[in-house]
């Protein structure tokens, strides 16, 4: 393993994601610990899931950091950062009572943003047979979804009301 740019990108990014999440969990609660985890764990298994699917054959679409193959780093971005990410859009959701669809497009197109930064800059994504449009469409999907999740656990858990 050659540890380069794209190795310390998914460090700091980790680490970005990880004291943001800290910080608002501590100081800006708006989710109980239950809301919290269950979002990120449903997010484990959905990223790993997804990234499954679109990143090994047959479909095959991109790779991720250095390898078409799983790798030590995979596993931060995979189990850690895009729950945590997810996360932190959903409590951006809740705390500033946005409307789903502002969320969701306003989100995608954050997410977006990001992926090009480190695809250019940091070549963790080495596309085969995905654009980065596509990442668009994709992200509005997995927001849509999580928005739907939070509203339902929120519900839940705060007021025991179905």
């Amino acid at each position: 393993m050659v540890f380069d740019k794209n190795e310390w990108a998914v460090i700091v990014i980790f680490f970005l994601t990880e004291g943001t999440a800290t910080y608002l969990h501590t100081k800006h609660r708006v989710m109980r610990t239950a809301e919290g985890l269950a979002l990120i764990l449903f997010n484990v298994y959905f990223t790993s899931l997804l990234e499954f699917i679109l990143a090994t054959k047959p479909v095959d679409l991109y790779d991720t950091i250095d390898r078409n193959y799983g790798e030590l780093f995979d596993l931060p971005l995979e189990m850690v950062t895009y729950p945590v990410t997810m996360y932190i859009f959903m409590h951006v959701f809740l705390a500033w009572s946005l409307k789903k669809r502002h969320i969701v497009l306003l989100g995608a197109a954050l997410l977006l943003i990001l992926e090009w930064i480190t695809m250019h800059f940091f070549s963790l994504f080495t596309y085969k047979g995905w654009n980065l449009m596509y990442s668009y469409f994709f992200y509005m999907f997995v927001l849509t979804i999580n928005v739907n999740l939070t509203e339902w656990l929120h519900k839940r858990v705060v007021t025991g009301h179905e």
